[in-house]
């Protein structure tokens, strides 16, 4: 992977290219082989779906779920810097029904509440704090961002074996490799 750049994997853009954010030195984005293995997950719930983009970095997560037909996409990103480049993207590949959000993704979460089908959870590489994690899920939950049958997909550098969720939660799938990946479904 080119340090300046990501491929879209699949879909409607696929082999497409995005621009990263050189002024950031915590973003990590998804790699390719993690899209491949998520996406593959989602492939019989992406379609016509409404999702958000918790900490939206280089935008890949959102625009390859825009790629294999969600309806919208919601990002929230609180670097001013990721987000110019973020447009950049979205206006290189013409996107609509994109909504992007500068502020801090909790702060945002706990003022606004509205459910959503698929969200996505990966914090910048240094803050991958698994209490920051688990703060954000209660979040989701208290504040009416999940209905049922949302999914939440969440990566994270293997910290510890097991995210605390509430019950509502149920995990779905799972991937350890150097990171861990699971997507729960409400």
């Amino acid at each position: 992977m080119n340090k300046n750049k990501i491929n879209i994997i699949s879909g409607k853009f696929y082999k497409r290219k995005l621009l990263l954010d050189n002024y950031n030195n915590q973003m990590r984005p998804t790699t390719n082989f993690i899209r491949k293995i998520l996406f593959n997950w989602l492939r019989y719930n992406i379609k016509n779906s409404i999702c958000l983009d918790c900490f939206a970095g280089s935008g890949v997560l959102g625009i390859e779920s825009l790629s294999h037909g969600a309806k919208k996409i919601i990002f929230i990103e609180k670097n001013y810097n990721t987000i110019k480049k973020l447009k950049k993207n979205i206006d290189l590949l013409k996107l609509k029904n994109v909504q992007i959000i500068y502020n801090d993704t909790l702060n945002w979460l706990m003022h606004f509440g509205k459910p959503q089908d698929i969200i996505f959870i990966d914090p910048p590489f240094f803050s991958s704090d698994i209490f920051l994690i688990e703060k954000l899920i209660f979040i989701l939950e208290k504040y009416n961002w999940l209905k049922i049958g949302s999914y939440i997909y969440i990566e994270y550098y293997y910290l510890r074996k097991n995210i605390l969720t509430p019950n509502i939660l149920k995990l779905h799938k799972k991937k350890k490799k150097k990171i861990i990946c699971n997507l729960y479904i409400r």
